[in-house]
């Protein structure tokens, strides 16, 4: 008895680390896109499996008060959901419905560099849709990958002669 009920806690607490505020879902199928398959480009609506209509990218170094302070959360609610930080090697993704935090995830910038400048701004999920670029290369010699936010969304994206993906005006 003591066996099954140890088994159903550990597969209980293990899906609360897997769809929980600090899951990797989103990063995970990121990093599947950019590393292994290699595209050239990304629409987050398409990485994702929960509701959302904005998602907010804050970048390396941005202070917990300040991304609270964005999100216009309460403290109590800015320490559950914003543990930290926002490290030297990570992007925090915050998505949001209907002005509701439906998901937080950490993402390392290894698996996609987002190179959003409006940090504090959100994205709409019709938007949200990224040009990936070989910027430079990682430690391990591998490429570095930079997410760039596509400036039209529902233009299309033409292939220029050296194979790189650029947008219509």
């Amino acid at each position: 008895m003591r066996g099954r009920i140890l088994l159903a806690l550990s597969i209980l607490l293990t899906g609360c680390f897997l769809i929980g505020p600090g899951s990797n879902m989103v990063g995970t199928n990121i990093g599947r896109e950019v590393r292994d398959k290699k595209v050239k480009h990304i629409d987050i609506a398409k990485l994702t499996n929960f509701p959302w209509d904005e998602i907010y990218v804050f970048g390396p170094y941005q202070r917990r008060v300040s991304i609270c302070e964005s999100l216009k959360l309460e403290a109590s609610t800015c320490t559950r959901l914003i543990r930290k930080d926002v490290d030297e090697g990570e992007t925090l993704l915050v998505f949001r419905n209907k002005n509701e935090i439906v998901h937080v995830e950490r993402h390392r910038r290894y698996f996609g560099d987002f190179a959003v400048s409006a940090a504090h701004n959100p994205i709409q999920r019709v938007d949200a849709k990224f040009l990936v670029e070989q910027s430079a290369f990682a430690y391990d010699g591998k490429p570095w990958y930079k997410l760039v936010l596509a400036k039209n969304p529902d233009t299309p994206l033409n292939l220029d002669t050296d194979g790189s993906l650029r947008q219509l005006p």
